[in-house]
């Protein structure tokens, strides 16, 4: 029977646990971005890259969607709006301005959008209402963004169609965060049904309009690199653990974990770049980290929620 806490109590080892899933997703999505930057340079396409992710993350979770039968305690709706929110659609939004724009700069934009977006439906939908503590923190984690992104550089005064793909993916990622909650749809459960059915549906038209030539042309290392990161790594475990981040902190606090990643990417993606960080960059990064502190440590209360420790329960009566 699944043990049920309140935000009230225990709120110490929820913090805990919460920083903990958070600080996976930082270091899995900053590797994240580093390695989907480098295989766009390397010459694939962002729909390359989401069939690698999903039918690696597809095949290795539809056991369980045999053995624990998800999609029976969801409504194939709900199905269907989280697989185009966390599906191949949310990849080619997410990578596909890569082609014209550098890796810090898509990084940036992407998660602004999904800070701003959790901030303005946290409030609007789940009436979690932030403290002056909370939103000075904000402002000088995005401070200190910009400055790593250097936006004074031409990079961000032009690639429009760019700029509004990041964005895109940044908003889709943040409505389907608060969906999970909001359906009360566990993170394990959300996870295999969007893998196995983006699977599906996807591999099929890859095959059909593109077929395997493009994947077989590329180098073994690059491509077995790309099927950990991508399907592995970022497909099954990144998910999940921001998932459970927004239970144990919320979604405001949850969406702060990502802003670390361009730092991360940065060093990560060093080998795969000709240009070293400069000291505004540096500067940069060590004002994110103060902003990301001040916004994570605020004491303001939230509207209290449950939090169930069973990764496959379903709390919703769905029809």
């Amino acid at each position: 029977m699944p043990h049920n806490r309140f935000a009230g109590e225990n709120s110490q080892s929820m913090l805990v646990e919460g920083v903990y899933y958070g600080f996976i997703v930082a270091l899995l999505w900053g590797g994240w971005l580093a390695m989907s930057f480098h295989g766009i340079a390397a010459g694939m396409s962002a729909w390359d890259i989401a069939f690698i992710r999903y039918s690696t993350s597809g095949l290795l979770l539809s056991p369980l969607l045999v053995i624990h039968k998800p999609a029976v305690r969801v409504g194939w709706q709900k199905r269907l709006v989280l697989s185009v929110l966390a599906g191949p659609l949310l990849l080619w939004f997410a990578l596909g301005g890569y082609h014209y724009s550098p890796l810090v700069h898509g990084a940036f934009i992407q998660l602004v959008t999904l800070i701003v977006c959790s901030i303005i439906l946290s409030v609007l939908i789940l009436k979690e209402w932030f403290s002056w503590q909370w939103g000075l923190g904000v402002g000088i984690l995005i401070a200190g963004l910009m400055l790593v992104v250097e936006p004074r550089s031409d990079t961000l005064a032009h690639q429009v169609n760019s700029d509004l793909m990041f964005a895109t993916s940044g908003a889709m990622l943040a409505v389907f965060i608060l969906l999970l909650r909001l359906w009360r749809i566990s993170a394990l459960t959300a996870l295999i049904l969007v893998s196995v059915y983006s699977a599906l549906f996807y591999i099929p038209l890859y095959l059909f309009f593109k077929g395997p030539w493009a994947l077989m042309m590329l180098d073994s290392t690059l491509l077995w690199q790309q099927v950990l990161v991508q399907g592995v790594l970022s497909g099954v475990v990144a998910i999940f653990a921001f998932s459970k981040a927004a239970q144990y902190l919320g979604t405001r606090r949850a969406a702060m974990f990502p802003a670390l990643s361009p730092t991360i990417a940065l060093g990560v993606g060093l080998p795969f770049n000709s240009q070293l960080p400069g000291l505004t960059q540096y500067l940069g990064v060590a004002i994110s980290l103060l902003g990301f502190t001040v916004a994570l440590l605020n004491t303001h209360k939230v509207k209290r929620q449950t939090v169930d420790t069973n990764p496959l329960s379903y709390k919703n009566n769905d029809t």
